[in-house]
């Protein structure tokens, strides 16, 4: 937790951490060297990862809140963690 780092750098970051084992490396700018086009993807393509493993998440949630088995109350709560999760409101 505290990670101040945005999902776009995190993403970044793996790039830099890849790029020596690749076939041909590539010089990868620092963050901020980076020209805002490229930050400004790199934020769309990771917020793009977040959203599906959230919807991910969420339908996992779903699926366990309908085993009946479950006492209402905490199939409810089931529920809401799911929303909140599909939602992005839980960090």
């Amino acid at each position: 937790m505290g990670d101040a780092r945005s999902l776009g750098q995190v993403l970044h970051e793996a790039r830099i951490e890849h790029n020596p084992k690749t076939e041909r490396p590539r010089v990868v700018a620092p963050w901020d060297e980076r020209a805002p086009w490229q930050q400004e993807l790199d934020e769309k393509m990771a917020a793009a990862v977040e959203a599906e493993v959230r919807r991910r998440i969420a339908h996992e949630l779903w699926l366990r809140a309908e085993d009946h088995t479950i006492p209402g109350e905490r199939r409810n709560a089931w529920y809401a963690a799911a929303e909140a999760v599909k939602k992005g409101s839980v960090s």
